[in-house]
């Protein structure tokens, strides 16, 4: 049989060796794709289950805990540095309006809308996903989070709403710059923190 090189081996147990190689490689790949995505879906479908509650919308303080638990839950998936994520994690926390002033029914219950359709954002996102593994799902499904987590400017105390925008601006483009020139998972572009009252 051919040898290659120095080798020991021949050239066609060779190859086969690189394929095993190659092969499992792609399932760490995989299992770690699912691993992400699962946790996601899971995620989403719990808070799902939270915001479609008959009468949420009457419930200010426990509408206003709840939104927040889906925000910081959310960017805890997100695969940026420990720095950068507990920076955006305490600056939403400490800018985060339990009553916002002039909030209605009316207006938590077209909230709570707005809420379950970015979890339909996320869920197509997961489903581009699974349709298309890759090695850095992590990073695109980050963006997709934080194009998807329903941050309003009426959310925040005003005087912080800056720092919570440069910090959530910073994270997309850590994710950005990881991923080099690949295509986004995801819905548009600043879906975040888009200041329009409902």
């Amino acid at each position: 049989m051919k040898t290659l090189g120095r080798s020991l081996l021949p050239l066609e147990i060779q190859q086969g060796s690189d394929a095993s190689k190659v092969t499992v490689l792609l399932e760490a790949i995989k299992f770690e794709h699912l691993a992400i995505v699962d946790k996601l879906l899971g995620l989403i479908d719990y808070y799902e289950i939270i915001f479609n509650a008959e009468d949420l919308f009457k419930k200010e303080y426990e509408f206003s805990n709840n939104k927040l638990n889906l925000i910081l839950d959310l960017i805890n998936i997100v695969e940026i540095p420990e720095d950068m994520m507990t920076d955006l994690r305490s600056a939403i926390i400490a800018a985060w309006r339990l009553r916002v002033p002039g909030s209605t029914r009316e207006k938590r219950s077209r909230e709570i809308s707005m809420v379950l359709q970015s979890i339909e954002r996320l869920r197509t996102a997961i489903k581009w996903a699974k349709e298309h593994p890759d090695p850095d799902i992590d990073w695109q499904l980050g963006v997709a989070i934080l194009h998807s987590i329903s941050l309003r400017r009426f959310d925040l105390i005003p005087q912080d709403i800056h720092k919570v925008q440069y910090l959530l601006d910073q994270a997309v483009e850590y994710l950005e710059t990881m991923m080099g020139d690949r295509s986004i998972v995801g819905p548009e572009q600043d879906i975040y923190f888009s200041g329009k009252d409902c």
